[in-house]
């Protein structure tokens, strides 16, 4: 949330709602002046949900169930199930009502089958002060299972680093502005995640199969812009992705293993083999009279810099689980073809034992005294 959003949040929010109960309520209205500002108001709670759905385009219910219950001051959960995740749907439709009723949002099932779906209508940007474009409202359908899993990568990573801060694709695209013609715009991240420390992590979210091409230069491109990339990947992604990921950061490692060695690497490891041989030598086992703080002091810079091998190592384990795969996959396939030509065998035997005029006298000059087959099909 940035500082403009802030402000403009304090300004337009009101109190939380009252505790007191709804009958008390009108006892103590009764005799009163009538507000003239009476009906739906805006809270903390919904001002924060609603810049959630703004910087990530929509949100569909469930989601937004997790959302809500995440935002509700402590006071007001008395009412919830100890262990739930997500508020009631009866809660929820009640505050997707209340927004509706004050024009902040609109809302639809966009797929065939799935649940439904909220975003914010134009309205509702400019009340609570969102940067961003009205556009068409509603995502597109071929969008909408990718808006999901990006929702569902934030809702995790949100629950587990709190603190942090993360910034939305609406949001870069917003600060790149738009391309001039003929200019062509780099790669744009999911999002991009700031830590407490001041590390900067690109978030990748890949829901289908891409071109080993494409995919390949994405993952150059983030690993070359950013300190830190999180990929989040289906599982049929995710197999693909392993290849050309630790590819291009074998490409890194190589690199930077080739800078360090020109800078003084090699030196550091034959002094520090050298220090390690000279204490065998002279004090054998004896690991006491070893001098291990000038050994330490010479091992931990040549460790850290060494670890840049890492994406080399992982490289080489997965082009050897790739071989090893392909020849597992290929002698189970064997083997269930193997399986299938047995039962259909074990299946025309069965059928002919129940009609012997069927059974031949002689097959290749042999003749033919019976069929053999299991206990349990036999009658």
């Amino acid at each position: 949330m940035t500082i403009e959003e802030t402000d403009h949040l304090s300004s337009i929010v009101d109190d939380e709602p009252s505790l007191i109960p709804e009958r008390e309520r009108e006892q103590l209205e009764k005799g009163t002046r009538r507000r003239h500002d009476r009906g739906p108001r805006l809270t903390a709670r919904d001002v924060i949900c609603l810049l959630w759905i703004a910087h990530q385009f929509a949100i569909r219910l469930d989601q937004l169930q997790r959302l809500l219950l995440r935002h509700t001051p402590e006071r007001d959960r008395v009412k919830v199930k100890p262990g739930t995740d997500r508020l009631s749907l009866e809660r929820t439709y009640d505050t997707l009502e209340r927004w509706r009723a004050l024009g902040l949002i609109e809302h639809g099932t966009i797929l065939h089958g799935d649940r439904l779906w909220t975003w914010l209508s134009r309205a509702g940007l400019r009340e609570i002060g969102a940067p961003f474009a009205y556009s068409k409202g509603q995502p597109a359908s071929v969008r909408v299972p990718h808006l999901y899993y990006v929702n569902q990568v934030r809702l995790a990573v949100e629950e587990k680093r709190s603190q942090d801060t993360w910034k939305s694709e609406r949001e870069i695209r917003r600060e790149l502005g738009r391309p001039m013609k003929g200019e062509q715009q780099p790669h744009v991240p999911d999002a991009i995640l700031y830590a407490t420390n001041g590390k900067i992590t690109a978030i990748e979210v890949e829901r289908r199969l891409k071109d080993e091409g494409i995919l390949e230069e994405t993952l150059r491109t983030l690993a070359m812009g950013y300190r830190s990339v999180w990929y989040f990947a289906s599982r049929p992604a995710k197999k693909k992705i392993g290849f050309p990921l630790w590819f291009v950061l074998t490409l890194i490692g190589a690199g930077l293993i080739f800078y360090l060695s020109t800078h003084g690497l090699d030196r550091m490891i034959i002094a520090q083999l050298t220090d390690y041989v000279l204490a065998i030598k002279r004090h054998h086992a004896d690991i006491a009279q070893w001098n291990i703080s000038r050994l330490w002091l010479e091992t931990w810079p040549v460790w850290v810099r060494t670890l840049v091998m890492t994406p080399i190592i992982a490289f080489w384990r997965t082009l050897e689980n790739s071989g090893n795969g392909d020849s597992v996959r290929f002698l189970h396939q064997q083997e269930r073809e193997r399986q299938r030509r047995v039962a259909r065998s074990k299946s025309k035997a069965t059928r002919r034992t129940h009609h012997p005029e069927r059974i031949p006298d002689a097959v290749n000059g042999h003749l033919v005294v019976g069929v053999s087959i299991d206990d349990e099909n036999a009658e």
